[in-house]
């Protein structure tokens, strides 16, 4: 699963490309974490099993060179529990980084009845029902950032942040939220 879902690579996401591949990503992110809790328990469970069955049943009392080997055994399996838990934690990383990339869009969204409107990221709509002069403000406020090169038109409905946009917008935020 990449950034970009769209079979014309290159191509922004309609949005509907991106419900669905926003969909995929949760839906892939919680597929690993299920895997991420099987591997715990299995692994760790077998493991354990399987040295203490051996320890009472088979040799209850084993010769040193025994000792040794099962001690190699269990750093094995640590290396390789360890592994596949880097595996697992990366795997949800980037899936987590590329929803992030898929939400930060911004789009110009139509409804007949109302006009246009903006929404950034996955869940901030500037848009009322009821004052029609609310979404032309956010209208006219992102028509003067795209005037300025902040925003850059990729697709249809589909507008994204230029490097300086993001210079600004990165500038505004530590203003607002001095560490």
């Amino acid at each position: 699963m990449n950034g970009n879902n769209s079979e014309n690579k290159g191509e922004p996401l309609s949005e509907k490309a991106y419900l669905e591949a926003r969909k995929q990503y949760d839906d892939a992110e919680l597929e690993v974490s299920g895997r991420y809790d099987t591997w715990i328990l299995t692994l760790a469970g077998g493991a354990l099993g399987l040295s203490i069955t051996f320890l009472e049943k088979i040799a209850p009392h084993p010769q040193i060179d025994t000792l040794c080997w099962l001690k190699w055994s269990w750093v094995a399996l640590i290396v390789s529990l360890l592994a596949a838990l880097t595996s697992l934690v990366t795997s949800q990383s980037a899936i987590r980084e590329n929803r992030k990339e898929l939400d930060s869009a911004i789009r110009i969204l139509k409804v007949t009845a109302f006009g246009d409107w903006v929404r950034c990221g996955q869940d901030k709509n500037f848009f009322s029902q009821t004052d029609l002069a609310f979404n032309a403000k956010y209208l006219e406020a992102f028509e003067r950032l795209c005037q300025k090169g902040l925003v850059r038109h990729q697709s249809t409905i589909l507008y994204r942040l230029t490097g300086t946009g993001f210079d600004v917008a990165r500038r505004l935020k530590n203003q607002s939220n001095p560490q």
